[in-house]
């Protein structure tokens, strides 16, 4: 079984921390979500991969409304289609504080179940 980086990235007792399975689905989520993504007129946050990330940075400072919980899903499932198309959303929770914080729970499908990844973006 293979093994892959987790996020965030830092030192464990002989080189940096590693995972597989659900681990390594939680901070693949998380690398996506938290990325910012090209939209619009902004290029996103890696320019040599401007298909990396999401939208949710756009929302950070809006208020807290239906609309803005419903562009939260949007931007979540589209860059998790375009990302990492081997998951298969179930579904987002989305509490936005309006106070430049967003807070995530992204569920997604696996063959072993439902994997959750809890996430902020500010």
């Amino acid at each position: 079984m293979s093994l892959g980086l987790l996020q965030p990235f830092r030192r464990g007792p002989n080189d940096f921390v590693s995972g597989n399975g659900d681990s390594e689905l939680r901070s693949e989520i998380e690398q996506v979500i938290g990325t910012e993504g090209s939209v619009g007129a902004n290029i996103g946050e890696i320019p040599w991969r401007p298909e990396m990330g999401s939208g949710v940075h756009l929302i950070l400072h809006a208020p807290e409304s239906e609309a803005t919980i419903e562009l939260a899903r949007i931007y979540c499932a589209d860059a998790l289609s375009r990302c990492l198309p081997s998951a298969q959303l179930n579904g987002v929770d989305v509490d936005v504080a309006g106070s430049g914080k967003v807070s995530l729970t992204v569920r997604v499908n696996t063959a072993e179940g439902e994997v959750a990844a809890p996430l902020e973006v500010q």
